[in-house]
């Protein structure tokens, strides 16, 4: 793996949150870079996430803020960043779209995760080069197994009640840490209703029957949910499940 250089920034702006960031070189291969103000958002977004588990009620159910998150508005971090709300706007589509973050909102302020915030703000670093050999090899052992306990940790705070239905419905049980991501970055707690009528609909089908289900990734990522269910079936059979299937719409339609 290629290592990157960086440096620190202190939080200088923002005395009450003690410590500093690493902010690296890597940052000038992004377009981002040429744009001082989306620069000043995308910084200003790493100053103010979390460096520890913060819990806080939303939506009316407690909600536990991990590290490399913040719960933040608008209008607040355009104030912040001295610049417009319709740019910040802008540039946190942007850096969603980049992949550099994940939102969760609603009508009065949001939730922002950075990305891969483990991997560039918690670097192994060893500052000793007098330690032994055995004494290297423990703490890069202890600092392996404290990154993993850390981006599990980490993942937990993506599970939001409807991934979890998601999840316990869905009959093929693999790659959930990559299922999870995707529905953070594709915001599908919306969709959750309709995502549950088509697996009730697909374990019906002869394809799902025979085993043919695609790993829960590609369902995701695909929207397979969208998909016309009699495609799913022998051609004898599909005008049968037909009748059956139209009796189940509605069941879901609480979660709207």
């Amino acid at each position: 793996m290629q290592t990157v250089m960086g440096f620190c920034v202190h939080n200088m702006k923002y005395p009450q949150e003690k410590g500093w960031i690493w902010l690296y070189r890597k940052l000038l291969d992004n377009p981002i870079h040429e744009k001082p103000a989306w620069l000043s958002v995308w910084i200003h977004l790493l100053l103010l996430a979390n460096h520890e588990e913060k819990s806080l009620i939303w939506n009316g159910q407690k909600k536990t803020i991990g590290s490399g998150q913040l719960i933040t508005g608008r209008l607040e971090l355009a104030k912040k960043c001295g610049v417009s709300p319709s740019l910040i706007e802008r540039v946190l589509t942007y850096l969603e779209i980049e992949h550099q973050i994940g939102q969760q909102k609603t009508t009065k302020f949001r939730i922002i995760t950075i990305i891969n915030w483990a991997k560039y703000q918690k670097p192994n670093i060893k500052s000793d080069n007098k330690r032994t050999t055995s004494g290297q090899q423990a703490d890069t052992n202890k600092n392996e197994k404290n990154e993993k306990n850390e981006n599990n940790r980490d993942m937990s705070v993506f599970q939001t009640d409807a991934f979890l239905q998601f999840w316990e419905k869905y009959p093929k049980k693999e790659l959930k840490k990559k299922s999870q991501e995707i529905w953070q970055r594709k915001q599908l707690d919306s969709r959750i209703a309709d995502i549950l009528v088509f697996i009730e609909k697909a374990n019906m089908t002869d394809r799902w029957k025979k085993g043919f289900i695609k790993q829960p990734p590609a369902f995701l990522v695909g929207e397979c949910w969208n998909d016309d269910l009699l495609g799913y079936n022998d051609k004898q059979h599909g005008n049968q499940l037909t009748n059956v299937l139209s009796a189940k719409e509605g069941k879901y339609n609480h979660f709207s």
